[in-house]
């Protein structure tokens, strides 16, 4: 395997060929064939169930590319427990574009890959996740944190944070809120429903997708000025204990509103609309990631510069200008852990602190 003089290192020449050496069979590009069937692995029923739908439907789709990689390139199935160089060849191969031409093309043939390029640490950490997972419920020591592999999966971190830093996604504060419910201001289905859906997921905390998805007529409790919330599962809480917010003020009305046109009574309360006005069952959350993209657009803003996270992160942003005590924020947020809620305060502190704007004061 030949290094490349603009490719950074993530294992030494003798690394690569000790590697390379264990697995000398020929790749078989017609093992696989375009259009066959896969046989979707899915993991036991062991840690897997702490797990969220998502988590659980990308882990499956994981050990399925990990099996079908392993049958493209070594001719045989993969088998448990997987080997340490098998684990350290699929680390060289996706971070460094080293599989072959014909292997990448059968897989994106497969829907199994998008495209060419290699992967970035954090897609390399979660295939890794996926096989230590599927080790798990086999009740199999998992190589995936040998120190070997940990020291690679550094060096890749470390090569992306100096080489290709990634922009954050801007936060959906109060004002920029506003923008979007102004795209929405019809009494169009579509934009009720949006509507709607905004405002109760940042005035209730933040909510993500996955918990908006979720959320059914039977979660509400009516009180005065609006509603408590049941919410039974969120990222903190897999145990499904379950936490109650609220939701008051022009968000309910919201809520009312999109209610009262929707006629919906039961079941989800948030669903995805026909071309003919009828209603789904529910919503994905990629509809959801897709709505804020449409109103970013109507907004006049960039859709690219925001996601549905931006919701979330927004909040916790405009408490922190609006210096809302941090329990008080943990309360709605439904954080576990201060850390994340803190870097908030941080960079809000930081626009605020006189020591940056010495050169504007006047003597």
């Amino acid at each position: 395997m030949k290094e490349k003089a603009d490719v950074y290192v993530i294992a030494t020449s003798t690394d690569i060929q000790r590697t390379a050496s264990v697995h000398t069979s020929s790749v078989r590009t017609d093992t696989v064939r375009t259009g066959e069937k896969i046989v979707h692995l899915k993991p036991d029923s062991g840690s897997t169930q702490l797990l969220s739908d998502k988590t659980r439907d990308l882990y499956r789709r994981d050990l399925t590319y990990w099996a079908t990689w392993h049958q493209l390139c070594f001719d045989k199935p993969l088998t448990y427990p997987v080997a340490l160089n098998t684990i350290k060849t699929f680390i060289i191969q996706h971070a460094r574009d080293g599989l072959d031409l014909p292997v990448l093309e059968k897989l994106i043939g497969l829907g199994l890959r998008k495209d060419k390029t290699h992967w970035t640490h954090a897609s390399l950490t979660r295939r890794l996740a996926a096989l230590a997972s599927a080790h798990h419920d086999r009740n199999l020591e998992s190589l995936t944190r040998h120190p070997t592999i940990r020291q690679w999966l550094r060096r890749i971190r470390r090569h992306e944070a100096t080489h290709a830093p990634r922009k954050p996604k801007s936060a959906i504060t109060q004002d920029i809120l506003k923008q979007l419910l102004d795209s929405c201001k019809t009494d169009a289905l579509h934009d009720r429903r949006d509507r709607a859906l905004f405002s109760v997921a940042f005035a209730c905390g933040g909510r993500r997708r996955s918990e908006m998805r979720r959320m059914q007529k039977d979660h509400l409790t009516p009180v005065s000025h609006g509603y408590l919330i049941h919410v039974p599962l969120n990222k903190t809480d897999q145990e499904a204990k379950g936490n109650t917010v609220p939701l008051y003020g022009e968000a309910a009305k919201a809520l009312d509103d999109w209610l009262a046109a929707s006629g919906i009574t039961s079941g989800a309360i948030f669903r995805g609309i026909n071309n003919d006005g009828s209603l789904l069952e529910n919503i994905s959350t990629r509809a959801i990631a897709r709505m804020i993209e449409k109103r970013c657009r109507l907004a006049g803003l960039d859709p690219k510069a925001f996601s549905a996270h931006s919701i979330r992160s927004g909040f916790v942003t405009e408490c922190a200008h609006q210096n809302i005590p941090i329990g008080d924020v943990m309360q709605m947020t439904l954080h576990r852990s201060p850390d994340c809620v803190q870097r908030y305060y941080r960079c809000s502190s930081l626009e605020k602190n006189p020591a940056a704007h010495l050169l504007e004061q006047t003597n």
